[in-house]
């Protein structure tokens, strides 16, 4: 795990430090983007894993990518927050190998608050220093959830992970054809049923399940980036119709493909 730290390639994507109300509610789902949040006053409430967490001043939460999460504020709180991608060798997620601990660590409560505060005052600086020393405080928070002890999975993982590439590449240049488990189980080199079974025990999904969440990973992109017709982008992401779209993005997203336009605008903890 040491020698992959050091090439890791760390992208910060949006973040801030703001004041929230009984708005702050909703789920999240199959994001690519992992999350890091710290409360510094008032409370919230976050549900993931199957567990429910308190979000209190001085206690740190990581939610990684892939994850749903439900969320709420009760009354009123003040967050910092960040969403960020960490890669292993430019294209592997850090945190798909597992070596990572539960969604909150309890922390020591002022420290944290002023390395996060210092970490989102360099995010809105620029040149290499800044970079570089954001890059070095976001390290040393996620390293909270890093367990002192590995169990030695981590290089089985990743080279598991390394087995599921051309798999990966498959489902996305694939998007829009229909796709079988003989041909990607064929591409990772394994037989049909044991293919299946450690690909859900690594994604926590199905194989088809995880093809169906790239193909709309794809319409949220299109969704995000141009004003195509429903129609056209049920078409290019691989659906039979905009209704098939719409019914099947609203399952996995929570939401319809016009309610996730529409939530675009909005900057979002």
């Amino acid at each position: 795990m040491a020698e992959d730290l050091a090439m890791l390639k760390i992208s910060f994507l949006e973040y801030g430090n703001v004041f929230l109300d009984t708005s702050w509610k909703g789920q999240t789902f199959y994001e690519d983007h992992a999350r890091l949040y710290c409360v510094t006053e008032g409370s919230a409430e976050i549900w993931h894993g199957g567990r429910h967490f308190e979000m209190l001043p001085g206690r740190l939460f990581l939610v990684p990518p892939a994850a749903g999460m439900r969320f709420r504020c009760r009354r009123s709180c003040k967050i910092l927050w960040l969403h960020f991608t960490l890669l292993l060798h430019g294209d592997t997620d850090i945190f798909a190998a597992k070596a990572f601990t539960a969604v909150h660590v309890e922390t020591e409560g002022l420290p944290l608050i002023k390395r996060f505060l210092e970490l989102l005052e360099l995010l809105g600086k620029s040149g290499n220093q800044a970079s570089l020393r954001a890059q070095g405080i976001l390290l040393e928070l996620v390293s909270f959830f890093i367990p002192e002890e590995l169990s030695g999975r981590e290089p089985k993982e990743l080279a598991l992970l390394e087995r599921f590439k051309p798999v990966m590449e498959c489902m996305d240049r694939s998007s829009s054809e229909k796709l079988s488990l003989e041909r990607l189980s064929a591409l990772a080199g394994y037989e049909k049923t044991y293919f299946s079974v450690l690909f859900k025990k690594t994604f926590r999904v199905s194989p088809l399940q995880y093809a169906m969440r790239r193909r709309i990973e794809k319409a949220q992109a299109l969704l995000s980036c141009s004003d195509a017709k429903l129609s056209l982008i049920a078409q290019e992401c691989g659906f039979s119709d905009e209704f098939h779209l719409s019914k099947t993005f609203k399952r996995i997203a929570g939401r319809s493909p016009r309610e996730f336009r529409r939530s675009l605008s909005r900057k979002m903890p």
